[in-house]
């Protein structure tokens, strides 16, 4: 799982696998819909009396919580110290605009306004022995399975594991009649289960753990080590891939998937083997694919990335020729090469389906360190390329081209300038330049300023004299700042 490209896990550096089933709606003509529902919300926490030395999930753990073939509730199955039944790992919650209603351990109630939340408690205390066991006693529930203390055999303790997902379920037409049930056959709510496989990065895994697990501030972004590889796009920039398995699960079906007949209670369900086991699609060997982020100097062709420039919109565009947009095709080449086509020497990537063009540069090129720290969507033809983001575009360059002269904002690394005192300056961009902070202070700031004959000529020849490479003008007849760390 690691070695994937994406994740649809909004920290990127999680390629964990958690898993529910899915909820379908039987009809009363035997036809199966799909229950729409807007994802699953995973929620790691601190919990359990020794949750000062929780360890990080191993490297290659796996485990179940829940019974697939439960049909019933199980009142005698307890917890360590018999403290509550294990069957309240399960739980059930409508959400309905008439009020609060009761949490229930199986499908009580499902006619809710505001969807159907089921909930999933995970095992939070390991053998330190075993990364799988078929019967999962390799891992153990808490005394009061959200908190408590681990049972006898089970010494560590580890994240504990929370899974809401909320079906739709007011969003079916149930008017004809019908029932719930999920793709394991389950009607009654009690065989609800979910499965997590360890797809972390270790060491992100580990650091967030001992810096952030026990905080009181659960939000993602307040934790630096999940920070760091957090995507707001997520949901946009992993798309679903197609399946391996080649079955229907998706839309109106006539049958459960998995050869899954509907069943209630109270006795347990039956284990059941396809006659016929589907086909597998042929696909591609995406392993160790690498999505990676343009950097300036890339190369595609004979275009050249130069960075991001900000979009105000309309006439202010960093690029205002001919443009188009593709909602589901567009890529780095077939933008550049529209522009191409069409006598543009830019190309610029915005909000994963538009390209423009342009020979005049409105916007800068903003530094690397304001474009590196953007949120970038994912081109809609090719998922391992960026275009750009909402009011942002990357830009490209046809380092080749020959037509009429470029015009606009210079291009860091592209534009020279003649110095009087003989050789070249090339232009290294615009820098922001905070009150206290210069964008060329130094140890000590070397500046002047000019009303009325200022120049880049005059700003070169001040700051060659002084014995600096780098020189900055600023203000247009204001100050001008030429001081850097290195002389020449």
């Amino acid at each position: 799982m690691q070695a994937a490209y994406c994740t649809s896990c909004g920290i990127q550096k999680d390629k964990s696998a958690y898993w529910t089933p899915q909820m379908y709606f039987r009809h009363r003509n035997g036809s199966y819909e799909e229950v729409p529902h807007d994802g699953t919300v995973v929620y790691y926490l601190g919990r359990g009396v020794d949750k000062a030395n929780i360890i990080p999930f191993p490297k290659g753990m796996r485990f179940l919580a829940g019974d697939s073939s439960a049909r019933s509730y199980d009142a005698k199955t307890l917890t360590t110290g018999n403290v509550r039944p294990i069957a309240d790992r399960t739980s059930f919650a409508c959400l309905d605009a008439s009020g609060p209603q009761p949490e229930t351990p199986g499908l009580n109630q499902t006619s809710c306004s505001s969807g159907l939340r089921a909930q999933i408690h995970f095992q939070s205390c390991w053998d330190g022995i075993h990364l799988y066991k078929s019967d999962q006693s390799h891992v153990a529930y808490l005394s009061d399975i959200d908190n408590g203390v681990c049972p006898p055999g089970y010494p560590y303790l580890m994240p504990h594991l929370f899974i809401e997902i909320i079906y739709s379920v007011n969003n079916i037409d149930k008017s004809d009649g019908g029932y719930f049930v999920f793709a394991n056959g389950d009607t009654t709510g009690y065989g609800f289960h979910g499965d997590f496989l360890n797809g972390w990065d270790m060491d992100v895994l580990a650091a967030a753990v001992k810096n952030c697990l026990n905080t009181e501030n659960g939000e993602i972004s307040s934790c630096p080590d999940l920070a760091a590889s957090l995507d707001p796009n997520f949901s946009q920039n992993c798309p679903e891939q197609p399946p391996l398995v080649n079955e229907t699960v998706h839309g109106l079906l006539t049958a459960l998937p998995g050869c899954n007949p509907p069943t209630g209670g109270p006795n347990r369900a039956a284990s059941i083997i396809c006659p016929i086991s589907p086909n597998l699609n042929a696909i591609p060997n995406q392993d160790y694919i690498v999505r990676s982020m343009s950097k300036p100097g890339d190369m595609k062709g004979n275009w050249t990335y130069l960075g991001c420039a900000q979009d105000p919109g309309i006439s202010l565009r960093p690029l205002t020729g001919d443009s188009y947009t593709d909602n589901m095709g567009l890529t780095i080449e077939k933008c550049t090469q529209y522009c191409h086509d069409n006598g543009y020497a830019y190309a610029g990537m915005e909000y994963a389906t538009q390209c423009y063009c342009g020979n005049i540069l409105q916007q800068p090129i903003q530094d690397i360190n304001y474009c590196s720290t953007q949120s970038y969507l994912i081109c809609s033809g090719n998922s391992l390329q960026f275009c750009g983001a909402p009011s942002l575009q990357m830009v490209w360059q046809d380092t080749k081209y020959s037509g009429p002269p470029l015009k606009g904002i210079p291009v860091p690394g592209v534009t020279t300038l003649s110095l009087p005192s003989g050789g070249t300056a090339t232009y290294g961009g615009c820098y922001r330049d905070p009150s206290g902070a210069k964008a060329l202070g130094g140890t000590t700031l070397v500046s002047y300023t000019d009303g009325t004959g200022m120049t880049l000529e005059s700003c070169a020849a001040f700051c060659v004299g002084k014995g600096y490479s780098l020189f900055g003008a600023e203000y247009a007849r204001g100050k001008l700042i030429c001081n850097f760390l290195t002389s020449s």
